[in-house]
C-alpha cells in the first residue's frame, strides 16, 4: 500500500519461486528468531513507523529506516548501481516512459501514485524528450534491451 492505495504486482519466474521462500519459510524464521509475533510487513522487525500524514494509522512491526538501508546498501554492493531507493523510483518512472512515451498512467499505477503527480514528477515536457534520451542511451549500451523486456511480459 502507498498513499492509500493497494499496489497489486504480479511477480513470476524466478522472482517469483525467491519471493515465496521468503514469505513461507525465511520471513516467520526470521521472526520467530526475533521474537517478532505478528507483522503485516514484508520485511519485519521491531521498529514503529514513522507517521507523515495525519490519517494514516500504521501498525508497528516494520524494520527500521537504518535496517533497511542497510540490506539496500548490501545489495547495491553486488549491483554497483550507486543509486538509492528513491532514486531507484525515478529512475524507473523514466525507464518506464522510455518505452511508452507519454503513458503517465502506466508510470503512475506502478509507482501508486496519481496520473496526475506523475505528469508533475516525470512530465516537465511530455515526458517524450527524456524517454528518447533514456532510449537512446540505453540502447547504446545494451541493442536488445527493448526485445528482451518484451520477452519477458
Amino acid at each position: 500500500m502507498k498513499n492509500g492505495q493497494t499496489l497489486i504486482v504480479n511477480v513470476h519466474g524466478e522472482d517469483a519461486r525467491v519471493l515465496w521462500q521468503w514469505d513461507r519459510i525465511d520471513r516467520p524464521a526470521l521472526m520467530k528468531l526475533r521474537g517478532i509475533d505478528s507483522s503485516p510487513y514484508l520485511f519485519p522487525g521491531t521498529a514503529a513507523p514513522r507517521l507523515r500524514k495525519s490519517a494514516l494509522n500504521l501498525p508497528a512491526g516494520c524494520m527500521s529506516v537504518a535496517a533497511i538501508m542497510e540490506l539496500w546498501d548490501l545489495g547495491d554492493r553486488q549491483l554497483g548501481l550507486g543509486l538509492t531507493p528513491h532514486q531507484c523510483r525515478h529512475a524507473l518512472a523514466t525507464l518506464m516512459l522510455a518505452v511508452r512515451p507519454g503513458d503517465f498512467a502506466n508510470v503512475a499505477s506502478v509507482l501508486a501514485n496519481t496520473e496526475q503527480v506523475a505528469r508533475r514528477h516525470y512530465g516537465k515536457d511530455s515526458g517524450e524528450a527524456a524517454a528518447v534520451a533514456v532510449r537512446e542511451s540505453l540502447l547504446a549500451q545494451h541493442p536488445d534491451i527493448f526485445a528482451r523486456m518484451k520477452r519477458r511480459t
